[in-house]
């Protein structure tokens, strides 16, 4: 209540906030985009075997949600990976859109 420190474990270590940013960002995206609206995270194999996951920053795709995933791809045939390719194109600035000036 008087704004001082409820608790500290391990205050001397710098860690990676992780999971902590996707508060916010879910509490944004909740409010900007509606809770109906979907992240989508796309999978796709090649005939070399090679597995491409192109995701666009879906803040709800937590790692529990690994085993499912993998679960569906081996329900579709995938048995096994050669290559691990994560494509982060979605990530790049378009240069077609128009600039407000």
């Amino acid at each position: 209540p008087n704004g001082g420190e409820l608790l500290s474990i391990n205050p001397d270590n710098s860690l990676i906030p992780a999971s902590l940013l996707k508060i916010p960002l879910a509490q944004v995206s909740l409010n900007t985009l509606s809770e109906d609206y979907r992240f989508e995270t796309h999978f796709y194999r090649n005939s070399d075997g090679d597995l491409l996951i192109r995701g666009l920053g879906d803040p709800f795709l937590v790692s529990e949600e690994i085993g499912r995933i993998a679960d569906v791809l081996a329900e579709r045939g995938l048995e096994q990976i050669q290559r691990l390719v994560v494509d982060d194109s979605g990530f790049e600035p378009n240069p077609d859109l128009p600039l407000e000036q």
